[in-house]
């Protein structure tokens, strides 16, 4: 027993549904809708396999050890370490969330212990809570006026983050105090030889 099927059709004077006539033309949804579907699942999925294989290749699969972790801190992807244990004001650096810049300097061990930028940070060498050769970076930051002093020293110019910046003051106080030091010993030596 076939069921008959109503649809209706919408005209200007439409006040009731009734049965299209055969000459009204059928919209595609409904040519669609009364098509017999006889393809099973598994054609389907073979079908769709097949596409896909065609317009993009076969796909390298990547082991998830190889896989490149790309992050804005890391744009490039490469695996970056440190030389040794980081902690900026007491919590522990991590590498994925610093950029190259920050470990280049570092890793650089141009880094030494003491007091720079207006005495504001305070570099010391340690070991951390894993018994392992540490770099303890710290500043005071509690208050907002904290806040305000060390950051209008360090500025965030040249698309460089705060502490990209403050490892490149303390670098630059370093070496001018090296070149200071050169300075008075080459003066005490020409003193004592005149």
């Amino acid at each position: 027993m076939a069921a008959k099927k109503i649809v209706t059709v919408v005209t200007e004077d439409a006040s009731e549904p009734r049965e299209p006539e055969e000459s009204e033309p059928k919209s595609q949804v409904e040519s669609i809708a009364q098509t017999p579907i006889n393809v099973s699942a598994q054609v389907l999925a073979e079908a769709i396999v097949k596409a896909g294989e065609q317009t993009t290749g076969q796909r390298r699969k990547v082991p998830f050890g190889m896989h490149k972790t790309r992050s804005p801190f890391n744009p490039t992807g490469k695996t970056r370490k440190l030389n040794r244990v980081v902690y900026q004001s007491g919590v522990r650096l991590n590498v994925k969330t610093l950029t190259d810049g920050e470990i280049e300097l570092l890793n650089s061990g141009q880094i030494a212990p003491g007091r720079y930028i207006d005495k504001l940070v305070t570099v010391k060498f340690g070991d951390s809570e894993e018994g392992e050769s540490a770099l303890f970076i710290s500043y005071k930051n509690k208050t907002a006026d904290q806040r305000m002093a060390l950051g209008s020293r360090l500025g965030t110019g040249g698309g460089k983050t705060g502490f990209e910046n403050m490892l490149r003051l303390i670098v630059a106080e370093i070496e001018d105090q090296k070149r200071t030091e050169k300075a008075r010993r080459r003066q005490e030596v020409e003193e004592a030889m005149s």
